[in-house]
């Protein structure tokens, strides 16, 4: 089981990555303004990373306890699908979403 464990908790770290670089690249191409892609592809990724570090981070202090950090995570990564999704990029964010549904699943039945 701790191999299972191990995989599913590199696959997140993966999806944490993922979750970034969609959050930057969606911004970057649902925002017409030439001027206003980068502050968004910018500001969206940190908006992200600082929720993420206070909320769901494995250290942090004011980490949620389950289920409610299964909820903010899958919020997260369903929000960054739909982003792809509304950017016609519907492959990617159909394996985004169904990776991460699974992901945490699993993460919920080892409470990681």
């Amino acid at each position: 089981m701790n191999i299972v464990r191990g995989f599913n908790q590199a696959i997140a770290f993966l999806l944490e990555i993922v979750m970034v670089i969609s959050l930057a690249y969606g911004g970057y191409h649902v925002v017409e303004n030439v001027y206003l892609k980068y502050i968004v592809a910018i500001i969206l990724p940190v908006i992200a990373i600082v929720f993420w570090s206070i909320f769901a981070a494995p250290k942090s202090t004011s980490r949620l306890e389950q289920p409610w950090r299964m909820m903010f995570r899958l919020a997260f990564y369903l929000t960054c699908a739909m982003l792809l999704y509304t950017i016609e990029k519907t492959t990617v964010a159909i394996s985004l979403a169904s990776v991460a549904i699974v992901n945490e699943i699993i993460a919920f039945y080892f409470n990681d």
